[in-house]
């Protein structure tokens, strides 16, 4: 079913997913130690979790290289770019209608995908800054709980249960009231840091901690996932329980969402992956040809503008460079690609070397 550009998929099999019961909270005080008669942590404990707790939580050993802000990470998309296909995620992830807890977006290799994932985490901060200047809005903004760039090129961006610990790690870091819940999980048991199994992982570093603090958490979370395609198994250990995370987290009288945002390429076995999981889905090559080469057109000439001003030596002002024709040219040879108009831009923009001569 396609709505508004998005297309839901509703699981094959749904019973699969269907979360175990919820442990009462009489359970949770014993599984979290320092909790006091009312079910509510005690300000001396939660002082003392926080100052004692930072060395257990680096025992997660948290990938800093895989967050969406990290010195190596990509740039975000050009303003002007990809504002209908961001309108439609950014509408899902607002939407406060019951629907598919999952976006999943997919599309071939070099059309972008991490440029856009950069660019929901960058906005979903930004909607936090804007609000914290000017409070007093009537919704609150939803915040980005935890992102996750995952690469082919990096044996922990690729490795299933560093992605797990990460993201625990983020979540204690961005919500202070998850921080108690978890270092009191990492103490009452250590060794699921280095546990294979991943359905106690997930259940006891990230969906525990988030029980507990539920109180205290906003209304929605997001988290998001790049580059699922480049982790090993395509996140065939991991994806399944994160979709059961969502569900947990969702139906009447709940207080939390949680919502999350993959992107990957096509593969076979993950198209197969969310054909059993309900989410709503947009394909970055069904964008119309006109759209997308109008989209890198108008980076082309942003970024060869940047190009001349950092050499003003070579190009005098009144000179067109690269020319209309050549600019043309660029983009009909780059087609769907945008990474074929960055490779050109990052080959041409080398200090030291004629711009003009390596067009």
């Amino acid at each position: 079913m396609k709505t508004r550009g998005i297309e839901v998929t509703t699981p094959v099999s749904p019973s699969f997913f269907v979360p175990p019961p919820i442990e009462p909270a009489t359970k949770v005080r014993y599984r979290v130690p320092f909790l006091g008669e009312d079910g509510r942590l005690p300000f001396r404990s939660v002082t003392t979790l926080l100052t004692s707790g930072s060395a257990i939580l680096e025992s997660l050993a948290p990938v800093d290289e895989a967050r969406f802000d990290h010195e190596t990470s990509a740039d975000s998309c050009l303003q002007g770019t990809r504002e209908a296909m961001l309108k439609t995620i950014f509408e899902w992830i607002d939407g406060l209608a019951p629907g598919p807890l999952i976006f999943w977006l997919a599309g071939l290799a070099g059309t972008g995908k991490t440029t856009i994932a950069t660019t929901i985490c960058e906005e979903l901060n930004a909607r936090e800054s804007r609000a914290s200047i000017s409070p007093g809005q009537p919704h609150p903004p939803i915040p980005l709980g935890a992102d996750f760039f995952m690469s082919r090129h990096s044996t922990p961006r690729q490795n299933p249960h560093s992605i797990v610990c990460t993201i625990a790690y983020q979540l204690a870091d961005r919500f202070p009231s998850v921080r108690p819940f978890l270092v009191s999980a990492l103490r009452l048991n250590p060794r699921i840091v280095t546990s294979k199994n991943m359905e106690s992982k997930i259940m006891e570093l990230i969906i525990g901690p988030l029980e507990g603090a539920i109180r205290a958490l906003p209304s929605c979370i997001v988290l998001v996932l790049d580059a699922l395609d480049e982790c090993d198994g395509h996140g065939a250990e991991f994806l399944p329980l994160f979709a059961r995370l969502t569900s947990k987290f969702d139906g009447v009288g709940r207080r939390v969402r949680v919502k999350l945002v993959i992107t990957s390429r096509l593969e076979g076995d993950i198209r197969s992956m969310f054909s059993t999981i309900g989410h709503a889905s947009f394909r970055l090559h069904d964008i119309e040809q006109h759209i997308l080469q109008a989209d890198i057109q108008r980076y082309l000439h942003h970024s060869f503008r940047q190009i001349t001003l950092k050499n003003t030596h070579v190009f005098p002002t009144d000179v067109e460079w690269p020319s209309s024709q050549d600019i043309s040219t660029l983009v009909s040879r780059s087609g769907a690609l945008f990474i074929y108009a960055a490779t050109v831009v990052k080959f041409v923009d080398v200090a030291g070397h004629s711009p003009e001569r390596r067009l």
